[in-house]
């Protein structure tokens, strides 16, 4: 299904808690955000790596006039980002990465680029000396949609975890 924002559903009494920050680079609604040390934000950029505060960027409320709808419109960089806060049980309009296809109830990862992705858990040889980075805040949401990106990035509807 198709929708015309990104914050689908709020789990909160009071709606989705937004915030406004300057962007790094370009940026898409519904991209995975992060900070950066000059307090702005940009794609999260760990693949399968922890997502601290979970950020997404939201469509913007000022879109320009034309026929493009606002959740397609692109920010570019030192542009103001309008950013949702999800909790558990939102649900958000985010972008599933190139080459994926995943069933409703796949578990989702950052790709590191702001995209999601199906969760791959590290295999781990507890009898070898490999050592591996294990994060434990990984996981973004779950699959509330089935879809299959292996043709190009598609938007996919994610309940937050």
């Amino acid at each position: 299904m198709a929708y015309h924002q990104i914050h689908i559903q709020s789990a909160r009494r009071y709606g989705l808690m937004r915030l406004e920050k300057i962007a790094a680079g370009t940026i898409t609604p519904g991209f995975l955000l992060e900070m950066t040390t000059a307090d702005k934000v940009q794609a999260h950029s760990t693949a399968g790596g922890n997502v601290g505060a979970k950020m997404v960027a939201l469509e913007t409320l000022h879109p320009a006039t034309g026929t493009t709808p606002a959740i397609d419109q692109d920010y570019s960089a030192d542009d103001t980002v309008y950013i949702g806060l999800p909790v558990a049980g939102d649900v958000m309009y985010l972008y599933l990465a190139n080459g994926q296809n995943v069933a409703i109830g796949a578990v989702l990862q950052s790709d590191g680029n702001g995209y999601v992705t199906a969760h791959t858990p590290q295999a781990v040889d507890e009898s070898g000396s490999a050592t591996y980075n294990i994060y434990t805040n990984q996981i973004v949401g779950i699959a509330v949609e089935a879809v299959d990106a292996s043709g190009g990035a598609k938007r996919i509807a994610v309940r937050i975890t």
